[in-house]
C-alpha cells in the first residue's frame, strides 16, 4: 500500500473514481497477500468502508470496472449487506436498480458455460444476494420470480443449471432456513408462495429429466446433477402428488441411478423420498405412500443388483482402495447404506405386515427376496472398512435390533412399569413358537442377526475404561482417553450388543465362545491378533447385567477361565500385560457376578493388588481404576463377616496399604484411598465407621504428625519442596476419603481442622511475600496447590456435611480469617478458590450465615470486583468465583440479603449486572440466573420491591435490553427475556410497585404511571440501539410486550420477531430456540431413561450406583 494514503476510501465526501478503484483494488490485494501487518490495516480499512451506509452505492461502479475477482466479491458482500440490512428504508427506485443490477448481472455471467465456470464464485455469491432480494420482494411486487426464471432457464444449459441453483438456495432459505432469518409471517408467506409456484419449478425439472432421456448425447451431465439436486432440496415438502402421483420415482431409477455420473444424486433423492415423515397426511394416504415406496424400493434394489452385477461389496473395495476409483465407490456405498436404512427404518412394520402371508403372490414374493437382498447389501457394507460407512451401518442395526427385541419381549419390558424381573429375561428367541407365523422373523431375520453379532464382536469400539492398547509397533502402551466420538460408537454398539443378547440369549454366547475358541485355539495361531481379543472383551463385557443371574453366573467363569488360561499360555511381559488388561477389564464390568462369588471377589482384589507392582505402562493405571470401580459397585461386600473371614475384608485392605501402594505413582495411590473410602460408607455402626475410618488414615497421619514436628522446631521446614509434596499428597487422600467416607468424615477433621488453617495461614503469608518482594518465586506454585487443596478439602466436607449446626458452631467462626487474609492479600496472591468455598457454605448453611454477610461482601465481593472491574478477561477463575458466590447469596441468604447496608446491596447488583455483560456464557449465565432469582424475590416483598426498582429499574432494563439486543450474548435470550418479562410486570402492577421509579436522573418521573413511563423508557432505548428502525415499528413492539406480559410464548415470540428484524441476529444459529431444544431434550432424556430402565443391561453398575 504504498503511492498514496488508503484511508481515502472512507472518505465518501468525495466521488469514487478511477483513482479510488485502483487504490480499493491495492487493498484488496494486500489483504489477501501482503503481509501481517499490512493485512491488518487493509482488514481495517475494508471493514470501515464496508459499513458504511453509502459504500452500496458504489457497488456498480467497483463490478463494471474492476479486473480483480476478489474486489468484486468484496463488492458483492457490500451490496449483499445492504440488501439484508437497509432494503426496508432504501427508495423504491434505488430498490429497482439493485433488482435489475442484480438479475443482468447474474444473466450475463451465466450465459455462457465457460463464463460461468471462471466466474463460478462470483456467481455463486450473486445468487445469494439475488436470494436475499427475494425473500423481501416475490410476495408483494415480484410475484412472478419463479415464472421468470424458469422461462429463461430454458434458453441455453449454462443458463438453466444455474437457475436450477437459485431455486434450489430459494428453498433452502424458505424451507431449512427461516427460522431465525425470517419474521414467523413472512416465512409463512414465502413458504406459500413457493407451493403455489412449485407446478412451474416441477415442470422446468422434469423437461430436463425428459431431455436428458431422449438426448443424453446433448445434455450436460452437469445440468442433470443440478436437476437432481434441486429435486432433492424440494421433495421434503412439496405436494405429494408431484412424488408418488407422477412418474418421477421409476423415471429416475430407471434412467439416472445406472448412469456413474448422476448415480450419487438419483439415490440421494430415492432416500429423501424413503425419509419422508408424512406426519400431515390421514392414513389412508400414508398407507398408500409407504407401498408405493415399497414398490419402488424392489425396483431400487433389482436396479443396485445390476450395477454390482452380484459382486461382493467388500472385495469391490479392496479392488478398488488406492486407486483413483476409491472415492467414488466410498460416496456410493455410503449413500446406498442411507438408503437402504431409510426405507427400511421407516417401513419395517408395513414390509412385516405384508410379507407375512401363508401363500404369497409373485408380488410379495418379489418383495421377501428385496428386503432379504437390501439387509444382505447392509451386512457387506459393515464390513467395509470406513468409519462413516460403519457409522451409518451401526446407527440401522441399532435400530433393527431395538426393532426385533421389542416385538418379541416389548410386553415384559414396558407393561410391568420398573418392576419387571430379570430373570423372565434372557431366555432367547424361541423362533418355533414365538414368531413361527413370521416370514421375515422365521425366515430371513436369524441368519442376519447371526452376522450382526458377528460384525459387533469383530469391531467393537473401545470403551473409555481401558487405557492398555497396542502402539502401530506391535507393544503395550498406555493410552489417555479422550475421543468423544468413540465413546459414542461404544455406547451405541452396547447398547446394540445388549439387544441382541436379549433376543437370544444362548446364541449371543454361542458366538462369543466360538470366538473365544478361536483366539485360544493352541492348533492355529493365524487368527489371534491382540486387537481382536481386545474387541471381543469389550465386546462381552457390554453385555453385563443383560442375562439372568444364572446365565450370567455361567458365562463369567466360562470366560474368566479361558482368560486366565490364555494368560498362562501367553509369553512375554508385554503380551501378557495385554491379556492382564482385558482380564481386569472383563471382571469389572460383572459386580453383580462378584457380589455373588465372595471368593472370587477377594481373588480378583488380590490379584489387583499384585498388578499394582507391576511397573509396564499402563497397568498399574489399570488396576487401581479397576480397584476403585470394583470398590464402588460392591463396596458393601468388604465390610461384611463373611463365612471363612475372622473379620471384614476392608480392615486386612487397610493393613496392606503400605505394601500396596509402595510402587504405584500418586494420582494412582489416590484412587485405592478414594476405593477403601467407599467401603467405609457402608458400615453402619458409626463407632466401627469411625474406627476404621482413622485406620485408614492412620499412615498419612503419622506422616501428617511428622511434618508437624519439624514445622514446630522451624517453620522453614515446611517450605522444603519434598515437604511440600509430601503435605499436598495427605491433604488429596483425606479429600479423596472425605468424598467417599460423606459426613462421617467429621470425626476426623476435627483432628486436623486447626492445623490446617495454621498451615493455610503461613503458606499464605509466604506466598504474599513472594509475590511483593519477587523472592522464591519457584515456591509460588506449589505453595499456592497446597494452599488451594486444604479449602477444597474444607469444601468437600462441607458439600457432603449434614449437620450444619456443628459445622456452624465449630468451624465457621475460625474459617473468618480466611475473608481477611484474602483482603489483604496482593491481588496475585490471592486464591479464587476461597470465593468457591464460601459461595459453598452459603449454598449449604443459607440463613445460617447471614451475620456473617457484611464481612464476606467487603473482604470478598468488594475486594474481588476492584481485581476485575475494568475488563472482561483477566481473572477468569475469580470471576467464576465471584460470580457464583453473589448469585448464592442472593438464591440462599435471602434474609441477610434483604437487611444489608445500601452501599452493600449496591455491590450486589454492581456485580450481577457485570456478570451479565461478559461474553463468556456460563458466566452470563450465572448472572441472568442471579438477576431473575433476585427479581422473583423482590417482587414478593412490596416495601422492598418499592425502594429497589425506584432506584434500580432503568438500570437493570437498559443494561438487559443491551446485552439481549448484542449477538455475542445470544445464548442468554432465555432468561433474558424472562428478566424483561419480569420488568413490564412490575410496571404494570400498581400495588407490587407503588412507589415512582426514579430516571436516569435520579429524580422521579414525570409520567402519568409507572408503566407509561416504562413504555417510553423502552421506546428510547431501542431507538438508541437502532437508529435505523422507525419509531412506529419500535411502538408497535413495545405495546405488543406489555399486551403478552403475562403469556411467556408470545413475549419470546414477539422479542424473536423483533431482533430478527432488526437483523441482530440474522444468522443460521439456534440461539434464539435454545428453550425449545432443553425442554425437548429434557423430555426425550426422560423417556431415554425409561427406556433403559427397563431393558435388562442398559443401565450399567456405575449409572445405577450413581442413580
Amino acid at each position: 500500500m504504498q503511492n498514496s494514503d488508503p484511508t481515502i476510501l472512507i472518505d465518501f465526501n468525495t466521488p469514487f473514481d478511477e483513482s479510488k478503484l485502483r487504490m480499493l483494488d491495492q487493498v484488496v490485494d494486500v489483504m489477501y497477500n501482503g503481509k501481517p501487518n499490512d493485512r491488518v490495516v487493509a482488514n481495517n480499512i475494508l471493514n470501515q468502508f464496508k459499513e458504511h451506509p453509502d459504500a452500496w452505492i458504489n457497488v456498480d461502479k467497483i463490478l463494471d470496472n474492476t479486473k480483480n475477482p476478489n474486489t468484486k466479491f468484496y463488492a458483492l458482500q457490500i451490496l449483499d449487506d445492504a440488501v439484508n440490512t437497509r432494503w426496508k428504508i432504501l427508495p423504491e427506485d434505488q430498490k429497482q436498480g439493485i433488482r435489475g443490477f442484480i438479475i443482468q448481472l447474474v444473466l450475463n455471467l451465466s450465459q455462457d458455460e465457460q463464463i460461468a465456470q471462471q466466474n463460478q464464485h462470483l456467481l455463486t455469491k450473486l445468487n445469494a444476494t439475488l436470494i436475499s432480494i427475494v425473500k423481501h420482494e416475490w410476495t408483494t411486487s415480484w410475484q412472478n420470480f419463479i415464472p421468470d426464471i424458469c422461462s429463461n432457464a430454458k434458453e441455453n444449459q449454462s443458463r438453466c443449471e444455474n437457475a436450477l441453483s437459485i431455486l434450489k438456495l430459494l428453498s433452502e432459505e424458505v424451507f431449512d432456513f427461516s427460522k431465525n432469518a425470517l419474521l414467523k409471517s413472512q416465512a409463512k408467506q414465502l413458504k406459500d408462495s413457493m407451493t403455489n409456484d412449485f407446478a412451474t419449478i416441477f415442470e422446468l425439472c422434469m423437461w430436463v429429466l425428459q431431455l436428458a432421456i431422449t438426448d443424453p448425447q446433448n445434455i450436460k451431465p452437469s445440468l442433470v446433477r443440478s436437476c437432481l439436486k434441486t429435486f432433492q432440496a424440494f421433495l421434503s415438502w412439496i405436494p405429494l402428488a408431484y412424488i408418488f402421483d407422477t412418474d418421477l420415482i421409476p423415471l429416475i431409477i430407471n434412467n439416472f441411478l445406472g448412469p456413474a455420473s448422476s448415480r450419487i444424486e438419483a439415490i440421494r433423492c430415492f432416500t429423501e423420498i424413503a425419509s419422508l415423515q408424512l406426519d400431515d397426511s390421514d392414513e389412508a394416504e400414508k398407507r398408500s405412500c409407504k407401498e408405493k415406496i415399497c414398490m419402488y424400493f424392489c425396483l431400487f434394489i433389482q436396479k443396485i443388483t445390476e450395477i454390482t452385477k452380484n459382486r461382493s461389496l467388500v472385495d469391490e473395495f479392496k479392488t478398488l482402495q488406492g486407486s483413483k476409483n476409491q472415492t467414488g465407490f466410498e460416496n456410493f456405498v455410503k449413500q446406498l447404506a442411507l438408503s437402504i436404512s431409510a426405507v427400511l427404518k421407516n417401513n419395517i412394520d408395513l414390509i412385516e405386515e405384508t410379507t407375512n402371508v401363508s401363500s404369497p403372490n409373485p408380488n410379495i414374493q418379489f418383495l421377501q427376496q428385496c428386503i432379504q437382498k437390501s439387509l444382505e447389501f447392509l451386512v457387506q457394507l459393515s464390513n467395509i472398512p470406513e468409519d462413516e460407512l460403519f457409522k451409518i451401518c451401526l446407527d440401522f442395526w441399532h435400530f433393527f435390533c431395538y426393532n426385533i427385541m421389542i416385538k418379541i419381549n416389548g410386553d415384559q419390558y414396558f407393561n410391568q412399569g420398573n418392576n419387571f424381573n430379570p430373570q423372565g429375561f434372557g431366555n432367547g428367541l424361541n423362533l418355533n413358537s414365538l414368531l413361527k407365523n413370521s416370514f421375515m422373523h422365521y425366515q430371513v431375520y436369524p441368519a442376519i442377526l447371526e452376522d450382526v453379532r458377528m460384525i459387533a464382536i469383530d469391531s467393537m469400539a473401545k470403551p473409555k475404561e481401558v487405557l492398555v492398547v497396542v502402539d502401530e509397533n506391535g507393544e503395550a502402551v498406555e493410552e489417555v482417553f479422550d475421543d468423544t466420538e468413540t465413546i459414542s460408537i461404544y455406547e451405541t454398539m452396547r447398547e446394540m450388543l445388549i439387544y441382541l443378547t436379549n433376543i437370544d440369549t444362548p446364541a449371543m454366547d454361542r458366538v462369543i465362545q466360538r470366538r473365544l475358541d478361536m483366539l485360544t485355539a493352541t492348533t492355529d495361531r493365524t487368527f489371534f491378533t491382540f486387537d481382536r481379543l481386545n474387541k471381543l472383551c469389550w465386546a462381552l463385557g457390554s453385555i453385563s447385567g443383560c442375562m439372568s443371574q444364572e446365565d450370567e453366573n455361567k458365562f463369567v467363569v466360562s470366560v474368566i477361565k479361558e482368560l486366565l488360561n490364555l494368560c498362562e499360555k501367553t509369553h512375554g511381559k508385554s503380551n501378557k500385560a495385554l491379556v492382564a488388561a482385558d482380564i481386569m477389564y472383563v471382571v469389572g464390568q460383572f459386580p453383580r457376578f462378584l457380589c455373588s462369588h465372595w471368593a472370587f471377589l477377594k481373588t480378583v482384589i488380590r490379584k489387583l493388588n499384585e498388578f499394582m507392582h507391576e511397573k509396564h505402562p499402563g497397568v498399574q493405571d489399570m488396576a487401581s481404576e479397576t480397584f476403585l470401580k470394583i470398590s464402588k459397585q460392591t463396596k458393601h461386600m468388604f465390610v461384611q463377616r463373611h463365612d471363612a473371614d475372622k473379620d471384614p475384608y476392608v480392615n486386612e485392605l487397610i493393613r496392606q496399604i503400605p505394601e500396596n501402594l509402595k510402587d504405584l505413582e500418586q494420582h494412582q495411590k489416590l484412587m485405592v484411598y478414594e476405593g477403601i473410602g467407599y467401603m467405609i460408607s457402608q458400615e453402619q455402626m458409626p463407632i466401627i465407621q469411625e474406627k476404621i475410618l482413622n485406620n485408614c488414615l492412620q499412615f498419612v497421619h503419622f506422616d501428617w504428625e511428622k511434618i508437624l514436628q519439624l514445622a514446630n522446631q522451624s517453620s522453614d521446614q515446611l517450605l522444603i519442596p519434598e515437604v511440600l509434596k509430601s503435605i499436598d499428597f495427605i491433604i488429596k487422600v483425606n479429600t479423596k476419603v472425605a468424598e467417599a467416607v460423606g459426613f462421617i468424615y467429621l470425626s476426623y477433621l476435627r483432628r486436623i481442622f486447626n492445623d490446617l488453617l495454621k498451615m493455610y495461614g503461613l503458606y499464605s503469608h509466604c506466598i504474599s511475600n513472594s509475590v511483593k518482594f519477587r523472592q522464591n518465586e519457584h515456591m509460588i506454585k506449589p505453595m499456592k496447590t497446597v494452599r488451594r487443596d486444604i479449602l477444597k478439602l474444607i469444601q468437600t466436607y462441607i458439600k457432603s456435611s449434614n449437620d450444619l449446626s456443628t459445622f456452624n458452631q465449630e468451624f465457621l467462626p475460625t474459617l473468618q480469617g480466611l475473608v481477611e487474609d484474602y483482603q489483604q492479600n496482593d491481588p496475585n496472591a490471592r486464591d479464587p478458590e476461597v470465593l468457591l468455598l464460601f459461595a459453598t457454605m452459603i449454598q449449604k448453611l443459607g440463613e445460617y450465615i447471614s451475620g456473617f454477610l457484611q464481612q464476606i461482601l467487603f473482604n470478598l465481593c468488594e475486594t474481588t470486583l476492584a481485581m476485575i472491574k475494568d475488563d472482561y478477561i483477566s481473572y477468569p477463575e475469580f470471576r467464576e468465583g465471584l460470580f457464583k458466590l453473589v448469585e448464592n447469596i442472593v438464591k440462599y441468604c435471602t434474609g441477610g440479603l434483604f437487611q444489608l447496608q445500601a452501599d452493600k446491596f449496591h455491590t450486589i447488583i454492581l456485580t450481577i449486572m457485570f456478570a451479565m455483560k461478559h461474553e463468556k456464557p456460563e458466566l452470563m449465565e450465572i448472572g441472568l440466573e442471579a438477576m431473575y432469582a433476585l427479581n422473583g424475590l423482590v417482587v414478593q416483598e412490596p416495601q422492598i420491591a418499592s425502594i429497589f426498582y425506584q432506584n434500580f429499574y432503568v438500570l437493570i432494563i437498559r443494561d438487559t435490553m443491551t446485552v439481549m439486543t448484542d449477538y455475542r450474548h445470544m445464548s442468554g435470550f432465555k432468561i433474558q427475556g424472562q428478566i424483561i418479562q419480569q420488568l413490564i410486570q412490575v410496571a404494570e402492577n400498581p400495588s407490587g410497585m407503588f412507589a415512582p421509579i426514579n430516571s436516569d436522573n435520579g429524580q422521579q418521573h414525570q409520567y402519568g404511571s409507572n408503566k407509561e413511563f416504562v413504555v417510553n423508557l423502552l421506546i428510547d432505548c431501542i431507538r438508541s440501539l437502532f437508529p435505523n428502525l422507525n419509531k412506529i415499528q419500535i411502538e408497535a413492539f413495545v405495546l405488543n410486550l406489555f399486551n403478552n406480559s403475562t403469556d411467556w410464548h408470545m413475549f419470546k415470540s414477539t422479542l424473536r420477531d423483533l431482533l430478527i428484524s432488526m437483523k441482530s441476529f440474522a444468522s443460521n444459529d439456534d440461539d434464539f430456540y435454545v428453550e425449545e431444544k432443553k425442554a425437548a431434550l429434557e423430555e426425550a432424556q426422560q423417556k431415554e431413561l425409561e427406556r433403559r430402565r427397563a431393558i435388562p443391561g442398559l443401565i450399567t453398575p456405575s449409572e445405577q450406583l450413581q442413580q
